[in-house]
């Protein structure tokens, strides 16, 4: 089920994908090139010493995105150096960015929507680990209570629950310290409310994961702020094309989004657009929340 009336507010085609890929070689940077939480790894190894062959270790990443550089490839890698081998299953709302079927290398694809309590139930009990990321823009303040039960609902008893989330109320676009969006995010983060997106949805998982009497919850925050300087230009980059989007996008669905976005026309988007590409000497931040839970 779902309530909302733009899932996506952000593209799913091939020039998304190029985006996606750069964020995740952001996040990546920015967790020190592990994506997985020690807790996680220690959890699997014990699993994986007391099960039989018959009853493989399984991973889940839902809303999986892209292909080349996707979540899953590059936890098997982590995977693989601790001696462990769980089947791997990606799920998202679209399969247009899935990788072909003959590059997919024995990780399995299907399409899930979040929000589809029926096809998490028919899927029931079945991984020791699920993971999703990036779904601020997705999910109002109402749909992420259904999505973390669903979650939760696919997962053993022991398993972990782990969220990726950038909130957009922390977003930020500075020169000098000082705001320098010309008042582009601010009106993006405006929209967001107006949609009922929820800018703190780092916080709010984390209270969803005590009402949900997760056991072990921890909530770590990375800033951009105190990363490396090739990441913060990356993530220029990413931000760039990320507003680009979300304006054009808004051109596609009319003047109502426009007008969310806070611009008149579609000149006056355009314009403003054409302002972002050639500004310089500003920097975006992002504040990466890390959310992960275990299933009692």
């Amino acid at each position: 089920m779902s309530t909302s009336k733009e899932p996506y507010l952000l593209n799913v085609d091939d020039e998304a994908s190029k985006r996606l890929n750069l964020q995740h070689d952001i996040l990546k940077r920015m967790l020190g090139g592990t994506f997985l939480p020690s807790p996680v790894v220690k959890r699997l190894k014990i699993i994986q010493q007391s099960t039989t062959n018959d009853q493989p270790l399984k991973t889940a990443d839902l809303a999986t995105g892209t292909g080349a550089r996707i979540w899953l490839y590059s936890i098997r890698e982590e995977l693989a150096k601790n001696g462990l081998n769980p089947e791997l299953h990606g799920y998202d709302l679209h399969d247009n960015q899935f990788p072909p079927a003959n590059k997919r290398e024995g990780v399995i694809f299907d399409t899930m929507n979040v929000l589809d309590t029926d096809k998490f139930k028919a899927v029931g009990e079945n991984y020791h680990y699920v993971h999703a990321r990036l779904l601020t823009s997705v999910l109002t303040v109402d749909e992420w209570k259904v999505a973390i039960q669903n979650c939760l609902g696919i997962l053993k008893p022991g398993g972990y629950l782990h969220f990726e989330e950038i909130p957009f109320g922390e977003l930020a676009i500075e020169r000098d310290g000082l705001p320098a969006s010309g008042g582009v995010l601010e009106k993006l983060q405006a929209s967001m409310i107006l949609l009922k997106r929820d800018l703190d949805c780092g916080n709010s998982i984390r209270k969803l994961y005590e009402e949900n009497k997760l056991e072990d919850i921890s909530h770590d925050t990375i800033d951009l702020r105190d990363c490396d300087e090739e990441a913060k230009q990356m993530q220029n980059t990413n931000a760039r094309l990320g507003l680009e989007e979300f304006i054009t996008n808004a051109i596609r669905r009319g003047p109502g989004a426009l007008k969310r976005l806070g611009f008149e026309s579609e000149e006056a988007a355009l314009t403003k657009m054409a302002d972002l590409k050639a500004s310089s000497g500003t920097q975006a931040y992002f504040v990466l929340h890390s959310i992960l839970g275990k299933k009692p």
